[in-house]
């Protein structure tokens, strides 16, 4: 249970929590189970839920002592709820994994097993998915996009990871950008492992991520090879250089091709803008931390 000040082998479990109001007191009850020895709190995210997901968590808190309740405004998503739950959470070890259950709490010890060992960020691999083939289609080809810009894991989207507090405070791993942090972190200097976990079918309500996802994973894709670009400045010159002169003959050339020289000339602008800003200036605008409702951060010793 949570404790006054910070102990090295203390644990905090960030879960976001939009209309989940089912699977929120089995989810801590299996917790308490699963970390029992453990000091440990178990942070609730509520991204802006209705009246009975917020009557749940209500209750979880009363029941537990371990539980704090952080309340958002608004439905802001999974990442600033992440974000968030950071920020109020107390001990120097944090856990995260989602509300729905679809990866058992008990696979958290495999994690914290793994950060014992020395690794400094160990992320979770449903190796056997019980999800519908078009959600596992598209996890193996966000992964695969990854692993070609140098992802340490296989399956950088699980919910459930386990990290030392000084990966989310260092200024390149500190964002919502959560699909990406292993290699953010792997980039920041630390280490990280991988290891295999039990997935389970969803057994109360729907799925939140709908057609969206696919955008919001391309953006992530983005933002990476983004980064990777200003960390190789020369390459993004030299790209930028090499995009503008196909620009210029394509538009003094080939008039009706005006659009397509346009294009080049849009990525040539990208890439310089790449080759002279920093990633830590590029992700700046996706650490920002939302302010939560309802509850006072724990003191830090």
């Amino acid at each position: 249970m949570r404790i006054s000040g910070l102990r090295s082998d203390g644990v905090s479990v960030v879960v976001p929590v939009y209309e989940e109001a089912e699977s929120v007191l089995p989810l801590v009850e299996r917790l308490e189970k699963a970390l029992s020895g453990r000091e440990f709190e178990v942070v609730l995210v509520d991204d802006g839920s209705g009246q009975a997901t917020a009557k749940a968590l209500s209750e979880a808190e009363e029941r537990f002592g371990f539980v704090r309740v952080v309340r958002l405004m608004r439905h802001r998503g999974k990442g600033a709820a992440l974000l968030a739950g950071y920020a109020t959470s107390s001990y120097p070890i944090i856990v995260t994994l989602d509300a729905d259950l679809q990866n058992p709490p008990e696979e958290v010890g495999k994690l914290l097993e793994a950060l014992e060992r020395g690794a400094d960020v160990v992320v979770g691999w449903r190796k056997v998915r019980e999800d519908k083939w078009g959600r596992r289609l598209q996890g193996w080809l966000f992964n695969a996009a990854l692993r070609v810009l140098g992802s340490p894991v296989r399956d950088a989207n699980c919910g459930l990871r386990a990290f030392r507090r000084e990966v989310v405070e260092s200024p390149l791993c500190g964002t919502s950008r959560y699909r990406i942090l292993a290699p953010l972190a792997m980039m920041a200097g630390f280490s990280v492992a991988e290891v295999e976990v039990r997935h389970r079918k969803r057994r109360w309500g729907r799925s939140k991520f709908g057609f969206l996802r696919l955008f919001a994973a391309l953006g992530d894709f983005a933002l990476l090879l983004g980064v990777h670009l200003t960390r190789r400045r020369r390459l993004a010159y030299g790209l930028s250089v090499i995009f503008a002169a196909v620009a210029a003959v394509v538009l003094l050339t080939e008039p009706f091709y005006v659009a397509l020289g346009m294009c080049f000339a849009v990525v040539s602008l990208i890439l310089w803008a790449l080759a002279t800003t920093t990633p830590e200036d590029l992700l700046k605008p996706f650490a920002k931390k939302i302010a939560p409702t309802g509850i006072e951060p724990a003191p830090r010793a």
